[in-house]
């Protein structure tokens, strides 16, 4: 299930901590890139911005032909790849800035990056929509109880109306690596303790994130 991005920008931080020598040329060398991926695929036109400590866009974006660019931005290509050049280090922090498409939250988490004097440090940002919360554990062991014929009734729908059938639940459950059998037995798993809850909890989140949701809410 897709959901539809809010027209907008959301703006997803980094800080990074450059450190070069006081006494080095500052080149093309001393920099950051890296790619912006949607959903793991490469996103062109997003703005990249970096800033110093007093919120100052410092460095340049990096031309085709390596002359420098608009200060402290650059604009991912059709790799979704971006390059800001010319930074000067002494052990400062940068912030990186990727706007991406409000609606969307980032995926990656990355941490605070070293870079050396004459270094270009790679980064990457990846943004996907949120998902919307899954299904519990009951609605699972229904309808995979359907597809197995342990259950009466009829295979339930998700929330935009789509209708479980056998061949989605055959299908998330290769997605998963088990048997719908096997999947039925951990949904179904007896028992109030916490192991027992648990084991039903994974497989419903299982099948939840291969049907393209989150976790389920146990309200």
């Amino acid at each position: 299930m897709k959901q539809k991005a809010i027209l907008g920008l959301t703006a997803f931080l980094l800080t990074i901590v450059l450190t070069s020598s006081a006494y080095a040329t500052w080149t093309l060398s001393e920099g950051i890139d890296g790619y912006v991926y949607r959903c793991r695929i490469p996103e062109e036109g997003i703005i990249v911005k970096v800033y110093d400590a007093s919120n100052n866009l410092v460095g340049n974006g990096v031309n085709d032909d390596n002359s420098k660019g608009t200060t402290g931005t650059d604009i991912t290509d059709i790799n979704g790849y971006f390059h800001i050049a010319w930074l000067e280090g002494l052990y400062a922090d940068y912030t990186v800035v990727a706007e991406t498409p409000s609606g969307y939250i980032i995926g990656t988490p990355i941490d605070v990056i070293d870079l050396g004097c004459g270094e270009t440090r790679r980064i990457c940002f990846n943004y996907c929509p949120p998902c919307e919360a899954g299904y519990t554990p009951g609605f699972w062991k229904h309808n995979i109880g359907v597809a197995l014929g342990y259950n009466p009734g009829n295979y339930s729908a998700f929330r935009d109306g789509t209708k479980l059938t056998l061949a989605l639940l055959q299908g998330y459950a290769a997605t998963v690596g088990v048997t719908l059998k096997e999947a039925y037995a951990a949904v179904s798993a007896k028992g109030n303790t916490e192991g027992q809850a648990q084991i039903r909890a994974n497989m419903a989140n299982r099948f939840n994130e291969a049907a393209g949701y989150g976790p389920f809410v146990d309200d």
